[in-house]
């Protein structure tokens, strides 16, 4: 026997082979026409595609500022609540969302407390800043002499 004899089935594999690849190409083209046929029926018109993108777009950016006010929600629920053990008092928690640039509004309403009591904590802590800033002897030394003895 010829070893030419035993490898005839390898120009058979070859074409099977070509033949797939071009079956596979065949199906994948009309599958792809189809999807665009699909596509061009849903969207019949440019101005309806667009129409389509923009309520999507702006779904988006509604969804984005959602989660903006949640997270900024939580954030404030995070500081209400005890976490890690640490409890911080209304004072603390006060001067905290104060140094961080909150407005009195904004940290009377996440700590559910009234502006002016937020207000005093404030008003209270600066004086005291201010008192030891100065190690209190020019405030001190200036109502000494307003006050007789």
């Amino acid at each position: 026997m010829n070893v030419m004899d035993a490898f005839w089935f390898v120009p058979l594999l070859n074409c099977l082979l070509a033949s797939f690849v071009m079956s596979a190409c065949m199906f994948l083209f009309f599958s792809l026409k189809r999807e665009i046929r699909r596509f061009e029926i849903r969207f019949a018109s440019k101005e309806e595609f667009a129409a389509a993108l923009s309520r999507a777009t702006t779904d988006a950016g509604e969804a984005r500022a959602l989660v903006a006010q949640l997270e900024q929600r939580r954030f404030y629920a995070d500081l209400v609540c005890e976490s890690g053990g640490v409890n911080l008092t209304r004072q603390g928690q006060v001067l905290r969302l104060h140094r961080r640039g909150e407005s009195i509004a904004d940290i009377a309403s996440a700590l559910r407390l009234p502006a002016g009591e937020v207000k005093l904590m404030i008003k209270v802590y600066e004086l005291n800043t201010n008192i030891s800033a100065n190690d209190g002897t020019e405030k001190l030394s200036k109502f000494n002499e307003a006050q007789p003895i």
